[in-house]
């Protein structure tokens, strides 16, 4: 997805069912791949290295993830196609 000429693009646009047994969610989205856990710095180095640069486009993929969080403990798996091409899946857990 190319966003020259545009001022914005979406990071997160979805539609979920959530409030499922277990905490548990579906969503079907345009989203960021999860990766490790959600910190407060989203320009951090441990993204860098995985060219994850949250401030362009090109990281935006569209796929649904599923999981749940009754509290601890916790787990995600999404399957996604990359705006900007390539295909991927990312699991978390803990």
């Amino acid at each position: 997805m190319d966003s020259a000429g545009i001022p914005f693009f979406f990071r997160n646009a979805f539609v979920m069912v959530h409030e499922l047994p277990y905490v548990a969610y579906v969503k079907a989205a345009l989203f960021l791949p999860a990766f490790g856990t959600f910190i407060d710095d989203h320009t951090s180095f441990i993204r860098r290295y995985f060219d994850m640069d949250v401030s362009t486009s090109d990281d935006v993929v569209a796929g649904v993830e599923v999981g749940f969080a009754p509290n601890y403990p916790f787990a995600s798996a999404s399957v996604f196609e990359g705006l900007a091409g390539g295909q991927g899946a990312a699991v978390n857990f803990g």
